[in-house]
C-alpha cells in the first residue's frame, strides 16, 4: 500500500465535486465527512439537480457557519437536467487540479483524499478508484471487494475487456485535471440517457497516466430506493427484462462512448499494440451488450411494454 503524506494540511490542488438530488436524509453527513478530512480540500463544490425534497435546505444546513479552510461553492440547478449535465457544469467550477468525485448520499472516511492525493503524487496517476463499504437497508456490510492484493495499476485491456466491475464504481473515482483537457466532454441524448462516467473516465486515465486502483475502502456507498445505481437497475421491479433492458442500455452507450474516446487518443497519439487490444476488447462487449440489450427489448414488446427511459436516470 502506498502510504499517505503529511496529515492536517489543506490539499491545495484538490477540488471535490459531489452531486445531490433528492438526497435530504444524507447530504448533511455526506458534506461534512468532506470538511472533516484529515487533510480537506481547497474546494468543495455542491451541485444540487433541482431536489423536489429539502435537500437544498440541507445543504445551507450543513454549512452555515463554515469557517474552515476549504472554499464552498454551492450550486442549485432551476430545473432539473440529470447527474451528466449536472455533472458537467459543476466541472465549470471546479480549480482543483485533482478532482475528487462525492455524492449527496454517501460518507468519505476521514483519509479518504490524504490517500488518493498521496497516491496520485507518487504515482502520476490520471484517474484512481478505491473500495467501498456497501451500506443496505441501513446495514453496512464487509468490504464490496475484499483484499484485493494492494493498491496496482489496472492495464488498459482489462478495464476495456468489462463494460464494467466494482473496483471501478463512480462514487470512488478521482481524475487529473489532463483528462479533461486531454479528451472532449461528449453531447448527452437530450434528458433521456445515463451518463455513464464510471465506464468512461477509467478508460480514459489508463490512457494517460495510468489509472490506480487502492485497495482500501474509503467510502460508506449508501443503497437505497432513490440511489442513482438503483434507479437504473432496478427502474421496474416488477418486470424482470426491465431491469435488464435499462442496465444493458446504459453498458452499450458508455462502450459507444469509450470506442470514441480511443479513436479520439489514436488520432492523436497513434496507434499500438495496446490501443489496438482495448478496441478489439471494447468493440466485443458492444456487440454482447447489443445482443442482451435486444433481447431484453424484445421480451417487453412481446408483452406490450414499451420501455423508456426516464430524464432522472441521466
Amino acid at each position: 500500500m502506498i502510504p499517505a503524506t503529511k496529515s492536517g494540511v489543506v490539499l491545495s490542488d484538490v477540488s471535490v465535486l459531489m452531486l445531490t438530488y433528492r438526497h435530504e436524509n444524507f447530504v448533511g453527513a455526506a458534506i461534512q465527512s468532506i470538511l472533516s478530512q484529515t487533510r480537506p480540500p481547497s474546494q468543495l463544490v455542491v451541485m444540487d439537480d433541482c431536489s423536489p425534497d429539502e435537500t437544498w435546505s440541507a445543504v445551507q444546513r450543513a454549512v452555515a457557519g463554515h469557517e474552515g479552510p476549504t472554499q464552498l461553492v454551492l450550486v442549485r440547478n432551476p430545473a432539473r437536467c440529470g447527474a451528466a449535465r449536472s455533472k458537467a457544469q459543476g466541472l465549470t467550477h471546479v480549480t482543483g487540479r485533482l478532482i475528487v468525485n462525492a455524492h449527496g448520499d454517501d460518507v468519505s472516511l476521514p483519509t479518504r483524499l490524504e490517500r488518493l492525493h498521496a497516491v496520485w503524487q507518487q504515482t502520476g496517476a490520471s484517474s484512481m478508484s478505491h473500495d467501498v463499504f456497501e451500506h443496505v437497508d441501513g446495514q453496512r456490510l464487509p468490504r464490496r471487494n475484499g483484499e484485493a492484493g494492494g493498491d496496482q495499476q489496472l492495464p488498459l485491456e482489462d478495464i476495456a475487456a468489462a463494460p464494467f466491475h466494482n473496483r471501478l464504481l463512480g462514487c470512488t473515482m478521482a481524475i487529473d485535471r489532463a483528462v479533461l483537457d486531454r479528451f472532449p466532454v461528449p453531447d448527452e441524448p437530450p434528458g433521456v440517457a445515463p451518463g455513464p462516467g464510471d465506464i468512461r473516465l477509467p478508460l480514459r486515465g489508463a490512457l494517460l497516466g495510468g489509472h490506480w486502483y487502492l485497495d482500501e475502502a474509503l467510502v460508506e456507498w449508501r443503497r437505497h430506493d432513490g440511489q442513482m445505481t438503483s434507479r437504473i437497475i432496478d427502474q421496474r421491479p416488477d418486470h424482470p427484462a426491465a431491469g435488464l433492458e435499462t442496465l444493458e442500455a446504459f453498458f452499450v452507450y458508455g462502450q459507444v462512448q469509450r470506442l470514441r474516446d480511443l479513436s479520439h487518443h489514436a488520432q492523436s497519439e497513434g496507434s499500438s499494440p495496446e490501443l489496438a487490444a482495448a478496441r478489439q476488447a471494447t468493440l466485443a462487449q458492444l456487440l454482447k451488450r447489443l445482443r442482451n440489450w435486444s433481447a431484453a427489448r424484445d421480451r417487453l414488446r412481446e408483452e406490450g411494454m414499451v420501455a423508456t427511459w426516464e430524464g432522472g436516470i441521466s
